[in-house]
């Protein structure tokens, strides 16, 4: 760990993360041989700070979700397209657009911040909250990033791969339970999509927020 800094006003520490799996022999036993999965930096602190919003929650008046329930299907066409299953599928419905802002990168126009409902059940199954519920809303995260692709961009996300997350924030849950996330696509050019995103409870206060998950083209699988 390295040394104590003011996160929101609570004292922090910086440590280093690394995920490894234990490698396999071909018939399928573990060897001695670890290999490294991902890795970042973790904030660690002494006392829970409170999680500012990344933008106004809320929404204005519009069609977000006729306009996606005559194309292709909706969510369950995505979610078929991903070869996700149902008990992975964490996104409900999609909710009118919240209010646009200017992105940066290849758009001229001003760009919606798209509203989805979570389903529940799949995000906290039994009513069952806490560090793994959090963990599953990166998921909803996630897979509310590669519909927007397909809502916002004429084609081509299949041909792009996440490459990395800049940085989550996460509340005290508590009793409460996450029901919308929102997400805007705050830079988009032809080699690098980046999304920020917060999930909110039914009341508008964040419970998670998530900036720059990004996305590149075309690389190796």
């Amino acid at each position: 760990a390295r040394s104590w800094l003011q996160q929101d006003s609570v004292m922090t520490r910086m440590c280093h993360c690394r995920l490894e799996a234990c490698d396999l022999t071909a018939n399928g036993r573990h060897t001695d041989r670890w290999l490294p999965v991902m890795e970042g930096m973790a904030l660690l602190g002494r006392t829970a700070a409170g999680l500012p919003a990344l933008w106004g929650s809320g929404h204005a008046a519009g069609g977000a979700e006729g306009i996606w329930a005559e194309r292709d299907g909706g969510l369950a066409a995505f979610y078929e397209r991903r070869r996700i299953g149902a008990p992975s599928r964490l996104l409900a419905q999609v909710l009118p657009d919240g209010p646009s802002f200017k992105a940066g990168g290849d758009s001229e126009e001003a760009q919606p911040t798209l509203r989805l409902a979570l389903d529940k059940d799949a995000v906290a199954p039994e009513d069952v909250s806490g560090y793994t519920s959090l963990l599953r809303l990166i998921d909803a995260v996630e897979q509310g990033a590669w519909l927007a692709q397909e809502m916002l961009f004429s084609a081509g996300a299949p041909t792009w791969h996440m490459t990395g997350i800049g940085f989550i924030r996460f509340a005290e849950p508590g009793d409460r339970q996450a029901a919308v996330l929102e997400l805007r696509c705050g830079w988009q050019t032809g080699q690098l999509r980046r999304f920020d995103a917060q999930i909110c409870d039914a009341g508008g206060k964040p419970l998670l927020t998530l900036n720059q998950m990004e996305f590149e083209p075309n690389l190796p699988e």
